[in-house]
């Protein structure tokens, strides 16, 4: 079977506004406002088609924009969105359990569950690019998930001494016993 031959073009329109108010009730403070929208056309050679879809993104920003920078200004902004749109996605289904009532709570409790997850994540984070125990039990289960929920069961079981006995039972777990708690 003969693959789809697909020719696609992509048009980018940009608009920006320097020094315009951010609001009506603050219109002493001036921001500069970009608007940016992209248009792919995929032409399908088998069926005769196009296809359109289009994206539009806008910003705020203090960054003077100019027709020298506004390209750049889209691609930070884009890679931007995207780094925090697939870190909230690890935190709320990757085994991090982030909820939408974090945002609930008596005064400080909601930063405090919430500060208290960015640091789990960033300690994570750090075993995952510099501990090589971490990255062998990590590799052992294949997914952060699945890690995470051997590390609770065996915290739930065993008196734990370090976190090196921890990923050394889940890595080779005939050979290290673990104390009963």
């Amino acid at each position: 079977m003969e693959g789809i031959k697909v020719k696609k073009r992509i048009t980018s329109n940009f608009k920006w506004y320097n020094g315009v108010p951010l609001n009506d009730t603050n219109s002493d403070l001036l921001v500069n406002f970009l608007n940016f929208e992209e248009i792919t056309e995929t032409f399908d050679k088998n069926n005769n088609t196009i296809k359109t879809t289009k994206k539009k993104f806008t910003w705020v920003t203090d960054l003077k924009i100019t027709k020298d920078n506004v390209y750049k200004i889209v691609t930070g902004g884009r890679a931007r969105w995207r780094i925090e749109n697939e870190v909230f996605n690890t935190l709320k289904n990757m085994g991090y359990n982030l909820e939408h009532n974090f945002g609930h709570g008596f005064k400080n409790l909601c930063n405090n569950f919430i500060l208290l997850m960015f640091l789990a994540f960033l300690m994570d984070q750090l075993q995952e690019i510099a501990c090589p125990i971490f990255q062998k039990a990590l590799l052992k289960k294949e997914r952060k998930m699945y890690l995470w929920k051997k590390v609770r069961s065996l915290f739930s079981e065993f008196l734990v001494k370090s976190w090196n006995d921890l990923f050394q039972a889940i890595i080779t777990p005939q050979i290290f016993t673990l104390s009963t708690a």
